[in-house]
């Protein structure tokens, strides 16, 4: 099954009832120890099997059963056979194409998991999930397992949503040119002020991540949803950064010993947030501008498939504002896990009973050193300590033999001679580099004839006592649009670099930067 190569036409309405049975059947009831939310607010649970998903699972985590079949298998269990029974031929390959995406979460190479955080409580009053990496990526690697379905929504969707604060999940596409209701495993990815992923395309209607730099296993998976996303320069923003550097909701709220949030004495001014982190941060007009309406426009970095997205509602927040919410303390932290070295609650029975019920597995779970449910679950359905998984099998072609005897000393005269009669192959990369024409003899000028993402420069600091340029990379091409409705003009060019000596960002104009330029 080729996640690329499909091309599903799911209006929105249809992708979040696929979206909330398949996280159900496949998430909820296959050893997760919370609760996924759910697009539609009315959905109940599905009635099926957990065992006969945990089955199906199992063997797609040991490599027994390939992904199509798997899928297929899913397609004939009773409720899911029930749910698609008076679907179209092209409904029910949606539906496929969909259920492809979560089942290949468990795939022995898919290189992460769904996991669960509670550092949105305060604001959403539940525990939400978040995606872990179970092996290392990096720079520009492509997490092409963790994708999302995309699907057109019209202005009343959009209102509609806005108003059920279901919006959560709703992005701009400038490849449609439309806003888009995104689901999938890949929704699940948070947003971070310094991510480590961004949005690519796969293929028309779906959208992976891109490594940003190293990932290590445990490392949550995170991508940039916009600089305004989260109130007027992420104001509202819980993530781990703002956490750290004492921005976003931090900026006016502290964490007490018990886990109370408590309001500070003296908030900080919105001037204070306002620096960027991350390049693939949107460039937004203020939300509560009353000329114009506010346009939002991410620029992420330029492929072959161009994409650019933003995010909708003026850049206000989908969820309540935490500082609209009464207090709620967070649930206490009981320990670190001493498998993987999570945090963790306490194993919570009902990964234990209700999900393994009499499976023998569940003795040699109980029986071991686990602490977390992280590693319970893990070892339920992958049989090895987190975050090992059985290596893929490899199918390897029998040859056939010739019908024709021949002894072992003629077999290796005729290879021998053949070989000995080949000429030596020539090395091109040498010659290419060591050419007249190769890098070895041209300047970082004729190397580079323009400035593009990947090429090393040096940035004007803007200050005369500076004794010398800063050295960094580029690492995204940004884009301003003009503002407003009747803007005019072509867009501005901006570039992103990264600087060597300590990972920071920033946008610099073209002229303030050049080419390194070592020699």
């Amino acid at each position: 099954m080729s996640h690329e190569s499909a091309v599903t036409s799911m209006d929105a309405l249809t992708l979040s009832k696929y979206d909330d049975l398949l996280s159900d059947v496949l998430l909820d009831q296959a050893g997760l120890w919370f609760q996924t939310r759910k697009m539609l607010p009315r959905y109940r649970r599905a009635r099926t099997c957990a065992q006969a998903t945990i089955d199906i699972v199992q063997r797609v985590a040991t490599g027994s059963v390939e992904l199509a079949a798997a899928v297929d298998e899913l397609l004939d269990l009773d409720y899911v056979a029930s749910f698609l029974k008076h679907k179209t031929m092209e409904r029910r390959a949606d539906f496929r194409l969909h259920a492809g995406r979560y089942i290949s979460m468990y795939l022995p190479g898919a290189g992460y998991e769904i996991g669960q955080t509670a550092r949105y409580a305060v604001v959403t009053g539940q525990s939400e999930a978040r995606v872990v990496a179970t092996k290392q990526y990096t720079l520009g690697m492509v997490i092409n397992l963790c994708s999302g379905s995309v699907a057109r929504l019209s202005d009343a969707e959009t209102r509609r949503m806005e108003t059920e604060r279901a919006d959560f999940s709703v992005i701009w596409w400038q490849k449609k040119k439309a806003m888009c209701l995104f689901l999938g495993p890949a929704r699940f990815v948070n947003h971070d002020c310094d991510s480590n992923c961004q949005f690519t395309a796969l293929g028309s209607d779906a959208i992976c991540f891109q490594a940003l730099r190293s990932i290590e296993p445990g490392e949550e998976i995170t991508t940039h949803y916009g600089s305004s996303y989260f109130g007027e320069n992420n104001c509202e923003c819980l993530c781990a950064t703002c956490e750290r550097y004492g921005r976003g909701w931090y900026a006016r709220h502290k964490v007490s010993a018990d886990g109370t949030p408590v309001a500070l004495d003296a908030p900080a001014t919105a001037e204070s947030g306002a620096k960027e982190i991350n390049g693939l941060a949107a460039v937004c007009e203020s939300s509560s501008s009353t000329d114009t309406e506010a346009t939002l426009v991410a620029a992420v970095r330029q492929d072959a498939d161009n994409i650019r997205m933003r995010t909708r509602n003026k850049g206000r927040r989908s969820v309540t504002p935490a500082s609209c919410l009464p207090s709620r303390a967070r649930a206490a932290v009981h320990g670190t896990c001493r498998v993987c070295n999570d945090t963790f609650e306490g194993v919570t029975p009902a990964v234990n009973n209700e999900i393994a019920g009499s499976d023998p597995k569940l003795e040699l779970v109980q029986g071991s050193a686990l602490s977390c449910n992280r590693c319970v679950r893990h070892q339920l359905l992958f049989g090895m300590p987190w975050p090992e998984r059985p290596q893929p099998r490899r199918h390897t072609s029998v040859q056939k033999r010739s019908s024709t005897k021949r002894s072992p000393n003629t077999q290796f005269n005729n290879v021998k001679r053949i070989r000995h009669s080949m000429p030596k192959k020539r090395a091109p990369i040498r010659t290419i580099y060591n050419g007249d024409q190769g890098p070895a003899n041209a300047s970082a000028s004729e190397m580079f004839a323009q400035l593009m993402v990947g090429t090393p420069v040096l940035v004007d600091p803007l200050d005369d006592q500076a004794a010398f340029w800063w050295p960094g990379i580029i690492v995204d091409r940004v884009v301003e649009l003009p503002i407003g409705a009747n803007a005019q003009g072509p867009a501005l060019v901006k570039w992103q670099v990264r600087y060597f000596e300590d990972g920071s960002f920033s946008v610099c104009h073209a002229h303030e930067v050049v080419l390194f330029d070592p020699m």
